[in-house]
């Protein structure tokens, strides 16, 4: 099963941290979450690009389901995707993504079995097949930055990526 990942993030050069999550899959099923161990005002402060950006878009927290702990984001995500055995996890320009993701667990090493240790990316996928993003369907430019979105629309774009390479064979 294909899972489209992306994530919101705060980084400085040296070190990642996680601010929210989107995945979907093929079929449409959604996970979201917004980890409950930052501190939007040091965030804001320290990257005033993901305060203008990112923190205005996350959900209220008295949306007490979203707002969860980075052990327990962990906990859902496994199983969600860890009773496929042949797990398949794509993102846009994905290295911070998949990075901040395996984090959930520890090191990659701490990984549960079955996940992947690897991410697929679309924007490698495109580049392979000579796509520009202008050909791919638009993103909601109101939506970006948000990551149940960016998952979505990783989801619409990958899916016209195989369309595309379909209609090349």
């Amino acid at each position: 099963m294909r899972w489209y990942l992306d994530t919101e993030f705060n980084e400085n050069g040296k070190t990642i941290e996680l601010i929210s999550l989107g995945l979907i899959n093929e079929a449409g099923r959604e996970f979201y979450a917004c980890s409950a161990e930052i501190n939007e005002t040091r965030i804001a402060k320290a990257n005033p690009w993901v305060g203008k950006n990112v923190l205005p878009k996350l959900p209220p927290h008295s949306a007490t389901t979203i707002w969860m702990r980075r052990k327990k984001m962990a906990e859902r995500i496994g199983k969600l995707l860890l009773p496929d055995p042949e797990i398949e996890v794509w993102a846009y320009f994905g290295a911070y993504d998949w990075v901040v993701f395996a984090q959930l667990w520890g090191t990659m090493f701490d990984l549960p079995k079955g996940m992947p240790m690897y991410v697929h990316d679309i924007k490698q996928e495109m580049d392979r097949l000579g796509i520009d993003v202008r050909q791919l369907p638009p993103q909601n430019k109101n939506s970006t930055h948000d990551a149940i979105d960016d998952a979505r629309w990783n989801r619409a774009a990958h899916m016209a990526l195989m369309k595309y390479e379909a209609k090349k064979r």
